[in-house]
């Protein structure tokens, strides 16, 4: 629990009491289109996508007041922006995150942007709020939001509807040559560095938990788990102490020459077979002693069709796992490595 609170200090810094949670609503829900026209944005070509998207907003929504939004995250360092346009008035806002967070996210700031212009202005004209966040939109067509950040969005939409003015949110292809769509990408773009206000609509729990998650992962010993490799998991089918034996290599806690001699526990850290340093990838791949054993195992890699050119080949198969690695035990045991390591 340490670790995670020291973690989320670094990351967000020191938590911010939030609002409380809104109640659930108990009206109708927003009409919220997550599609245009049954066009899928990967089979659709991009000239299509353009007109089926200018049509539905000079028949279906001309009559609107049309609010475009968009969110930006540098890949760098996380950092989030938001931005709405609303170009029938020549108005726009942006915000920016005090915190790493993912796209939705800052999708969800670019809406929470699009309610405060709209409970800016008087009226009752129909307003629709564009974005090109699927994600965010699926989010608030829950009926019983999980997030703050969610339910409280849901409930400032439903108060500009409560005073007059009805609320509709539709989802547009984004960088098909839409006006105001790219309007508001070029705005949430430049509000990484103009100054813009920091949004508190945005909490920080809500996001905080993939965050946590990849800084934690990057502590794990296996460095291919910790820059984010899928992990693969030793097969229960294996006898438990052939299993412990795999996980020790693969995290670095085999006690060869090189590491008994770094602990103080050796005098050297010469192999006794060869004389070169006896690391594990050493005994695995290269020890001239072992290699009538070795041969062995490296051709059943080979006819499994998986390279055995270097120890992290041999500890992570990318398939065909059970195979594998009882070729890499029957060496590991034949030498005698098994109860040394």
């Amino acid at each position: 629990m340490g670790l995670l609170y020291s973690t989320f200090h670094r990351l967000f810094g020191p938590p911010v009491n939030q609002a409380p949670f809104p109640p659930p609503p108990t009206r109708p829900p927003l009409p919220i289109s997550v599609d245009i026209r049954s066009c899928s944005r990967r089979r659709t070509p991009v000239a299509a996508l353009q007109q089926t998207a200018a049509t539905l907003l000079q028949e279906s929504l001309g009559g609107h007041l049309q609010v475009y939004t968009d969110g930006s995250v540098l890949q760098a360092t996380g950092q989030a922006a938001a931005a709405c346009v609303a170009p029938a008035l020549g108005a726009a806002l942006s915000c920016h995150l005090r915190f790493p967070a993912n796209s939705t996210a800052a999708e969800l700031a670019g809406l929470h942007l699009a309610a405060d212009l709209l409970l800016l202005l008087p009226g009752q004209q129909p307003a629709v709020i564009l974005t090109d966040s699927r994600a965010a939109l699926q989010l608030l067509r829950q009926h019983q939001p999980r997030q703050h950040t969610v339910a409280n969005l849901t409930a400032r939409l439903m108060a500009i509807q409560d005073a007059g003015r009805p609320v509709s949110l539709q989802w547009l292809p984004s960088h098909v040559g839409i006006t105001g769509n790219e309007a508001a990408d070029q705005l949430a773009g430049a509000a990484h560095t103009n100054g813009s206000p920091v949004s508190s609509k945005v909490t920080q729990l809500d996001f905080a938990r993939p965050a946590l998650r990849q800084a934690v992962r990057a502590l794990h010993p296996d460095p291919r788990v910790a820059s984010g490799v899928r992990f693969m998991r030793v097969p229960d089918c294996l006898p438990r102490r052939e299993r412990t034996l795999i996980l020790r290599l693969r995290t670095g806690c085999s006690w060869t020459q090189a590491r008994l001699h770094r602990h103080g526990r050796a005098p050297s850290p010469a192999c006794s077979f060869c004389g070169a340093d006896e690391t594990l990838g050493h005994l695995l791949c290269a020890c001239p002693n072992l290699e009538a054993a070795r041969r062995d195992m490296t051709a059943g890699y080979r006819n499994l069709g998986l390279p055995s050119y270097s120890d992290q080949d041999l500890l992570h198969p990318e398939r065909s796992q059970t195979e594998a690695f009882r070729l890499l035990l029957e060496f590991l045991q034949s030498t005698g490595l098994a109860t040394r390591l």
